[in-house]
């Protein structure tokens, strides 16, 4: 249930987003979502989402194919085969595919595209190959190439 408080806070948050450039493109299950208009690395593009909407901004964690489905909807409007840097990393020292914003391995649901993930290191980040709604997946690659990237905000 949200308050009068949490909806305000929102709304400031959504402003502040937008002032810095970022575009919000909707709420889903108590999130606000954003993506940049500008390509950045990996480690840049987890820092801008971080300062620009505070503690409770990260690049996102796509942790249901409920989440899934909204975002690939919610992209449509934003650039048919763009890419989309996401918070996911392989963690070595686990050996596992994990989220940078709770450190939880990924879900059964992981829409890898074909011949993805590549072999595992640490070098690796996720990012989501969106050609349209209907065609859309995850890709690992390197940290260091230029996309573009989505931010997601816990409302308060």
């Amino acid at each position: 249930m949200f308050t009068r408080k949490s909806i305000l806070l929102q709304l400031v948050f959504v402003a502040l987003a937008q002032s810095q450039g970022l575009i919000y493109i909707g709420n889903f299950n108590e999130n606000n979502y954003f993506v940049s208009p500008n390509s950045a690395i990996w480690s840049s593009a987890d820092t801008d989402c971080k300062n620009q909407l505070g503690g409770l901004g990260h690049l996102v964690a796509i942790e249901t194919e409920a989440e899934w489905d909204f975002l690939t909807i919610a992209l449509e409007n934003y650039g048919f085969g763009t890419t989309y840097w996401t918070s996911g990393l392989w963690d070595p020292s686990r050996s596992v595919w994990r989220w940078t914003k709770n450190n939880s391995e990924f879900a059964e649901f992981t829409p890898w595209g074909p011949g993805f993930p590549s072999n595992p290191n640490p070098l690796l980040r996720v990012l989501t190959y969106y050609t349209n709604r209907y065609d859309a997946h995850w890709r690992s690659v390197p940290s260091t190439q230029l996309h573009r990237y989505i931010c997601e905000l816990l409302v308060v």
